[in-house]
């Protein structure tokens, strides 16, 4: 598991909020997942908003 799952999961950072929130389809977010680094710039500030985390945090742990 990585960490960006793992984050999510300690937080109760679902999917479908992740995929409502970023304007992502659940397919997209469920394959991004597996390979953060897809993720765009834009979309991984949002998560990173609702993880609650600094940016220079999640950039470097969560979405590498």
């Amino acid at each position: 598991m990585n960490k960006l799952i793992e984050e999510m999961r300690l937080k109760s950072l679902t999917r479908n909020k992740v995929s409502a929130t970023t304007g992502l389809s659940k397919p997209t977010v469920r394959k991004y997942l597996k390979e953060p680094e897809l993720f765009p710039v834009k979309s991984a500030r949002v998560i990173n908003n609702l993880l609650n985390v600094e940016d220079e945090y999640g950039f470097k742990e969560l979405f590498r």
